[in-house]
């Protein structure tokens, strides 16, 4: 996997699963709205399609090449899991607030999502996301246990110096 086609192919990779990871943000918006409307409809439906974009990342997850993998689980932490669903969970906790960085420090300008439907959005990613993520769930894992937000959460979860 040293040549330098598969260099290409990791680039464009990149923006890709930036752009996948955006996409599901705006799902995540979606079904928080269908959520707080009680459109069980709605819900059903944007879950599905939810659903389609975390297997399209299993799927890639399965492959096990290990570049692939670091990328999907970057762009998963940095755009969607930390700046979405852990920082939702966190304002909405009696303590959590204080300790989880201000959402202009976790490339995120939305809105919190509602606690139960980030919680249940973040049981869904890691139940589906269960092929060579232990990266992924060991950052999640970490960062819902302490106290405060461990660093290399910050530094992973803070600005990139490009989306790409």
């Amino acid at each position: 996997w040293g040549e330098p086609l598969f260099e290409v192919v990791l680039v464009s990779a990149s923006y890709l699963f930036t752009n996948a990871v955006c996409h599901l943000r705006d799902l995540w918006d979606a079904l928080d709205e269908a959520y707080r409307n009680s459109s069980s409809r709605d819900l059903h439906s944007l879950l599905a399609l939810q659903n389609d974009v975390l297997m399209f990342f299993n799927d890639v997850l399965d492959c096990e090449i290990p570049r692939l993998t670091e990328i999907v689980e970057e762009k998963l932490l940095r755009f969607g899991v930390f700046p979405m669903l852990l920082r939702s969970l966190a304002l909405h906790s009696p303590n959590g607030a204080s300790n989880w960085p201000r959402s202009s420090e976790l490339v995120c300008s939305q809105e919190p999502l509602s606690p139960p439907v980030a919680l249940y959005l973040l049981l869904d990613l890691l139940q589906t996301l269960r092929s060579g993520s232990h990266n992924l769930q060991k950052f999640i894992v970490r960062s819902i246990l302490k106290d405060q937000v461990p660093e290399e959460v910050l530094t992973l979860a803070g600005p990139a110096a490009g989306a790409g």
